[in-house]
């Protein structure tokens, strides 16, 4: 039995107006860009406190799941949770699509020399248009021995056969 509890980002990002779109931080003046470089961050201490007060009020959790810029998110979590672990109350962390923030604020979070102790599994797509494979290979290297599925998929979170196999293998150390 698993029970779920999920947070939706409470930053809206401007469209044109047909559907509402969400995002953890903005790279530039309400907007998201994964691939731009910059000093911007609009956005991004209010969304580590809000996950923090979540995580607090709801958990302790036995894992967080995450998707693309989530994914980003999440593994900046996972370096504030080595440093002050009993305000992260999870214990493992799936990051699919995830990449290394490109935000010069963030850099601070990618310690190549201190990877992050955490167990994690890294979903990644080797056809992902949006987030290369190279882009999520770098954040898995910033985990000690990451567990990693690659699906022949794009920009979205695998369930065919091979990869629930996948899943159920990393899960079943926490059971």
């Amino acid at each position: 039995m698993c029970g779920v509890a999920y947070a939706l980002v409470g930053m809206v990002m401007p469209t044109d107006g047909t559907e509402k779109q969400y995002g953890w931080w903005f790279s530039e003046s309400k907007r998201y860009d994964c691939d731009v470089e910059t000093s911007e961050d609009f956005g991004f201490d209010e969304s580590v406190a809000f996950v923090r007060r979540v995580l607090q009020e709801q958990g302790p959790f036995d894992g967080v799941l995450a998707f693309s810029q989530g994914a980003s998110f999440l593994g900046v979590l996972c370096r504030l949770k080595m440093q002050s672990p009993d305000d992260w109350p999870f214990n493992f962390a799936i990051l699919v699509a995830g990449f290394r923030s490109l935000q010069s604020a963030h850099q601070q979070y990618y310690i190549t020399d201190n990877k992050i102790s955490l167990p994690s599994l890294h979903v990644i797509g080797e056809t992902d248009a949006v987030i290369s494979c190279g882009r999520s290979d770098e954040l898995a290297s910033m985990f000690v021995d990451p567990a990693i599925i690659r699906h022949p998929g794009g920009h979205f979170i695998a369930a065919a056969s091979a990869q629930k196999d996948g899943y159920k293998t990393f899960l079943k150390q926490f059971l």
